[in-house]
């Protein structure tokens, strides 16, 4: 899926609907400027965890996976 890159913002993280107006031409502030630096960053480290998490889900096979799960499971209600 290819998504509009902002063309107000350097990174190709950010990103804007295409039907809509962008946000990011509107004001070139430095407090906006710096809010869409923390997103971005943000952004991108979620990016990284969800891609680890995956591997290490996906590293596993499913009928250990599962195995884990239901393990993880009958202790969970074990201490309740």
């Amino acid at each position: 899926m290819n998504l509009p890159t902002c063309s107000a913002v350097t990174t190709t993280s950010v990103f804007c609907a295409p039907t809509s107006r962008c946000i990011h031409a509107t004001s070139k502030t430095p407090r906006r400027v710096t809010l869409l630096a923390v997103v971005d960053r943000r952004l991108k480290e979620l990016g990284r965890r969800a891609l680890k998490l995956g591997r290490d889900v996906y590293k596993r096979r499913p009928k250990r996976f599962v195995g884990e799960i239901e393990r993880g499971w009958r202790k969970r209600v074990q201490v309740s």
